[in-house]
């Protein structure tokens, strides 16, 4: 079944190169701390590093997976560098990624070895002057979501974006994302709702990526109307040439009530990678709203809109976020964004 991961998790060798930020009692000149041993994932201030700001590489060795079929491809994933990181694989540079939340992934399929060294500089928020959305993170820094390498087939599903709507009569689902491919195929996009077939419909066959769109009315379904009934939904969207499933992914719904009215509820701020968010995945399974801040829009250039589009994409499926809330010099820029990518929810903007 596929993807396949492969986690990357446990201890990482690391070392500090440099400091960016000096304080009253850490100095420029400062002796900078000692190379050690990490736990990954973590935050580098949980991980011996507390108070250190600068730039820290971390290092790991791993073997290539064994018995590969020839249409497999590699691809090493990240869910959440701290902030921005620099990867090289066997002295390749594969590329960088900025932003702490957001997931990434690099094509290693021809950069693999037998034995592989893989190094990541991460830098804190303050390393360049590109956009990092941090909120209330504070001056951290790390490699504090899972690093993995991932087998999958010749096409796959990306940038992927599910959503409910509910107006107490008939449930709909939404998704939308790209198909990409690797070589020509004959492909079909299933949606199975509690393991039953809700949507089929042809996907792009050339290679390269393809755009799709799906809005399945759900007649025949009564849904369990969140928060009055938690119990999630199962959605899983397959990726399928022949009888042969190339991708597989599965996201837990709710179906929220237009016409609920949720009186109190708290406003949470973004803590944790996207796809861990599991203080989100909590309040589905609690029955409990929440606003949920993003992080301040001091600085909405296209890097940045960039960052809030996969934030806002990647969590749209949590039926227990009520509303977007926004802040920041360009809040109301923002605001108008969101609301093309996410038309079900309001967006409050804080002064």
């Amino acid at each position: 079944m596929y993807p396949h991961r492969i986690h990357l998790r446990g201890p990482w060798d690391y070392e500090p190169l440099r400091r960016i930020e000096p304080t009253a009692s850490c100095p420029a000149e400062a002796a900078l701390p000692p190379p050690g041993t990490m736990r990954l994932p973590c935050r580098w201030s949980d991980g011996g590093l507390r108070g250190f700001r600068g730039v820290v590489r971390f290092h790991r060795r791993f073997g290539k997976p064994s018995r590969l079929d020839p249409h497999e491809r590699l691809w090493l994933v990240c869910e959440g560098a701290d902030a921005i990181s620099h990867w090289h694989l066997n002295g390749h540079y594969l590329g960088s990624h900025v932003g702490p939340f957001t997931p990434f992934e690099f094509d290693i399929t021809e950069r693999l070895e037998l034995r592989n060294d893989l190094r990541v500089e991460v830098g804190c928020h303050n390393l360049t002057g590109k956009p990092v959305l941090r909120g209330t993170l504070g001056p951290e820094g790390g490699l504090w979501g899972s690093v993995a390498v991932e087998v999958r087939g010749p096409a796959d599903l990306t940038d992927l974006a599910v959503w409910t709507v509910f107006d107490g009569q008939r449930p709909l689902i939404h998704a939308d994302g790209l198909v990409r491919t690797f070589r020509p195929a004959l492909l079909e996009l299933h949606l199975l709702l509690e393991d039953a077939l809700i949507h089929r419909q042809a996907a792009e066959a050339a290679p390269g990526t393809a755009a799709f769109r799906v809005d399945c009315p759900l007649d025949a379904v009564r849904p369990r109307c969140w928060p009055d009934d938690p119990r999630p939904h199962l959605l899983r969207l397959e990726l399928i040439e022949g009888a042969v499933c190339w991708h597989r992914m599965t996201f837990a719904l709710g179906f929220r009530s237009t016409d609920l009215q949720s009186g109190r509820m708290e406003t949470v701020d973004l803590l944790e990678p996207i796809r861990e968010a599991h203080q989100l995945a909590q309040a589905d399974q609690l029955g409990r709203p929440i606003r949920l801040r993003l992080p301040s829009a001091s600085l909405l250039d296209e890097e940045a809109e960039g960052q809030y589009r996969q934030i806002v994409r990647g969590l749209a499926h949590h039926v227990s976020i009520e509303a977007w809330v926004v802040s920041g010099r360009d809040a109301k820029t923002l605001a108008a964004r969101l609301r093309d990518w996410d038309p079900t929810r309001p967006v409050l903007v804080e002064a």
